[in-house]
């Protein structure tokens, strides 16, 4: 009987656990009355604003890359062939192919003729960087069609 006691503890604490993050996400207006989040602060989470691609770096700015595109998601299918100019910012983090593995990098090693993949958001037709891997392998940028 103790045992049983104790597991009832045990069950109503991991509830009361998995409870807890569902309850601190929202905001109480008052007893009986709660407000949930609107979906629009979530957008950032739908796949419709990620855009991933590879391709060939044609230009480089102080906060902008210009990148012939090879291929892509959804996002970026109608730039195939075409170049596009994506935004960085401070928040955009470079890294550098090599054999063994990527490794930290900066804007100043991206080079006009790299090839590069590219992850980022778009919002309002404006597409900013939030990964770029340099020397991407040209293997990586053949197209599955």
């Amino acid at each position: 009987m103790r045992n049983k006691g104790w597991a009832l503890v045990l069950v109503a604490v991991l509830l009361a656990m998995a409870a807890t993050p569902v309850l601190a996400d929202r905001a109480s207006n008052g007893p009986g009355e709660m407000q949930i989040k609107p979906v629009e602060q979530f957008r950032w989470r739908t796949s419709n604003t990620i855009f991933s691609l590879v391709g060939a770096v044609t230009a480089v700015g102080e906060d902008s890359i210009t990148v012939l595109v090879h291929a892509g998601n959804r996002n970026v299918k109608d730039y195939v062939g075409l170049e596009l100019t994506l935004l960085v910012d401070e928040d955009t983090k470079y890294m550098q192919w090599t054999e063994e593995g990527s490794v930290p990098a900066s804007l100043a090693e991206v080079m006009v003729d790299d090839y590069v993949n590219v992850h980022g958001k778009v919002l309002e037709g404006v597409y900013t960087a939030k990964r770029i891997t340099i020397d991407v392998p040209v293997y990586c940028l053949t197209s599955a069609e």
